[in-house]
């Protein structure tokens, strides 16, 4: 029974971040059709979304990478749609990912209770503009910051190429709690850095 209704709030909460809240509220009362905007996609997409996780927990960056498409762009759940931070490029990314991980403090962290949902969009979607394949990942991540653990429930969006290589990252978590473990907001950093960077050309 936990396993049914956590595939429901899957399944909605994808509809909401895919379709836009917009979109939702003002259609008619019973809500749009979802099969106009998705069908099941193959489950190999979930495969590869979960070797990503795995990969990831694990620090292996090299193998990580190997799962993204070159022109690999990630949103970050930080501001809104215009301001939330972007990384793009797959030298950029695993440049980050792997400073983070030297020097944030994490000494590891590993997805639990985890559920992919792999959908096809078949129209254009309100956010991203996409079509075609993408996983829904609903989990919790543990980290290990110096010894203390917390957990944070994630949302993240994959989206695929023709490669089948992920080409669009969306994520979608509350950052407060890793803030106040590590006493860094890294990607206010981050951007601070890109500012600097900016100002020197």
């Amino acid at each position: 029974m936990k396993r049914i209704l956590q595939l429901i709030t899957v399944i909605s909460l994808g509809a909401l971040l895919f379709t836009g809240c917009s979109d939702m509220i003002n259609k008619e009362k019973n809500g749009p059709n979802m099969e106009e905007y998705f069908s099941i996609a193959n489950i190999e997409y979930s495969k590869i979304a979960r070797k990503t996780l795995i990969n990831l927990q694990s620090f292996d960056f090299d193998k990580w990478g190997d799962n993204f498409s070159d022109d690999i762009t990630i949103y970050f759940p930080d501001g809104g749609p215009k301001t939330r931070t972007i990384i793009e490029g797959k030298e950029n990314m695993v440049k980050f990912y792997r400073d983070w991980s030297k020097t944030s403090g994490i000494k590891s962290l590993s997805f639990e209770e985890v559920v992919f949902i792999p959908v096809n969009a078949l129209k254009p979607l309100n956010y991203s503009r996409l079509t075609g394949p993408f996983v829904v990942v609903y989990c919790s991540v543990k980290y290990n910051y110096s010894g203390k653990e917390f957990y944070i429930r994630s949302n993240y969006v994959f989206h695929f190429d023709d490669n089948k290589k992920i080409d669009h990252w969306f994520m979608y978590y509350d950052r407060t709690p890793i803030i106040d473990a590590t006493y860094t907001n890294i990607l206010k950093r981050e951007a601070e850095i890109e500012r600097q960077n900016g100002a020197g050309e």
